[in-house]
């Protein structure tokens, strides 16, 4: 398997970050396809020169025909990199959705090379980066389309803009990684388990700003924590049981993979309370 730098990457990014978020620009939704095309269009540059260099313009030429038949499209001679590219370019034409089927092809015939994780990482990496919601999300080498943007903006993108405040870096770090490793875990389903030890830090921290008891762990903070948000008795008591399951998930090595599923679902309706009681 590739071993390259940009497997280093971290591709959960604060809105803070994003570059035309910092000076105010406005990206319409064609631009965005554009640019993702190309970032995407530049990394498959990268896997096929690893493929070339690793495994020879044979192997290369074989992962093309695979994307021009999942395509519908007749196979050219490809054995370079150069003419890879030139392959890939001339299959996209330009088009979005275009694009996001030949990055199936290619997950499909990178997986029977065991190069498919780099593939991973670098449309993530893509989606992250968008200036725009494009509308889809990635995962299992397939595309499928998002079904409730409003409600993945107020779990994630709003928190993180939320918590990008200076006085909540002890809480955005732990809440970065944590979202970090949920998303390798479709991956590595090891890292699930780290995701929510992670959350549970990052509540933890947030649980001392709020009670102003920072040095507390989350167990004696937690009675003071839920009365300090004033909510309604009955998502008291949700919240009390979510935090006491979350204890226990944070403190034992081994979870299942459903369990952490279950336990994600489940504090969705938290994400949400937190982040209004603080406006």
């Amino acid at each position: 398997m590739i071993k390259g730098p940009f497997l280093a990457r971290v591709f959960v990014i604060a809105m803070s970050d994003l570059f035309h978020l910092r000076f105010n620009i406005d990206v319409p939704i064609e631009d965005a396809e554009r640019r993702f095309r190309n970032r995407i269009g530049n990394s498959v540059y990268q896997i096929a020169r690893e493929v070339y260099q690793k495994m020879g313009g044979e192997n290369l030429g074989s992962l093309m025909l695979e994307v021009q038949s999942y395509m519908g499209e007749t196979h050219g001679r490809v054995f370079h990199t150069t003419e890879f590219d030139e392959a890939w370019h001339g299959l996209v034409k330009g088009e979005f959705d275009r694009c996001l089927q030949a990055i199936e092809g290619l997950h499909k015939g990178l997986r029977k090379i065991q190069f498919f994780v780099e593939l991973n990482y670098e449309v993530n990496s893509a989606l992250s980066l968008s200036e725009v919601d494009l509308g889809v999300s990635w995962k299992d080498g397939i595309f499928t389309k998002k079904g409730a943007k409003n409600l993945d903006d107020a779990l994630v993108n709003g928190l993180l803009h939320w918590l990008s405040d200076p006085k909540y870096q002890n809480v955005l770090v732990p809440f970065k990684k944590g979202l970090s490793h949920f998303l390798v875990g479709g991956e590595n389903p090891e890292r699930r388990g780290d995701a929510v030890t992670d959350m549970y830090e990052a509540l933890e921290a947030l649980a001392g700003i709020v009670t102003g008891r920072p040095s507390n762990d989350l167990a004696s903070n937690r009675e003071l924590f839920i009365s300090k948000l004033g909510l309604p008795d009955p998502y008291k008591k949700c919240l009390k049981n979510i935090l006491i399951m979350a204890a226990s998930f944070a403190t034992h090595s081994k979870r299942s993979s459903s369990d952490v599923g279950l336990l994600f679902k489940k504090r969705k309706p938290l994400s949400i309370s937190l982040a209004s009681s603080q406006d």
